[in-house]
């Protein structure tokens, strides 16, 4: 009987024990789980934040992107503008280069008239004074001959 008093004693002392262990257990379980909930809390409102901060990313990339493609038609605007402005100054230079080209031209063709005038007014020049040269040298002569006679 004391073995079975022992026995007994023994049985309510692991079952003291065991009662303690599973009212520690269900403490710490109550613990994990309070904990799991902040943590799960905490996880879900950075999940809200990142989710936001996201948004706003994509959204200030949206802005960004259309930015970029405002300044990209800008950009193809101007260039049209430049090159329909450097096409019509070229035409321009095109039309002053041809216009100089018809004056000088003109002027050629003008300097090659006086010239062959001056040649032929030259050459007249020349077969007069060998006329009058021939004139004066026959004048030279009968003044000669009537001095002579």
């Amino acid at each position: 009987m004391a073995l079975l008093e022992k026995d007994k004693s023994q049985m309510h002392s692991f079952q003291a024990e065991l009662d303690l262990l599973r009212l520690q257990m269900m403490e710490e379980m109550r613990c994990l789980r309070k904990s799991a909930a902040e943590e799960k809390m905490l996880l879900q409102r950075e999940v809200e934040e990142l989710t936001s901060k996201l948004s706003m990313k994509e959204r200030e990339d949206v802005k960004h992107h259309e930015w970029q493609e405002e300044i990209w038609r800008d950009l193809q605007k101007a260039h049209i503008i430049k090159q329909k402005r450097f096409a019509s100054e070229l035409q321009y230079e095109r039309n002053t280069v041809k216009a100089l080209q018809d004056e000088l031209g003109t002027l050629r063709a003008s300097n090659k008239e006086i010239h062959q005038r001056a040649e032929a007014d030259n050459l007249r020049a020349g077969q007069q004074a060998e006329h009058l040269k021939a004139e004066l040298e026959k004048d030279k002569s009968q003044m000669h001959s009537f001095q002579a006679e």
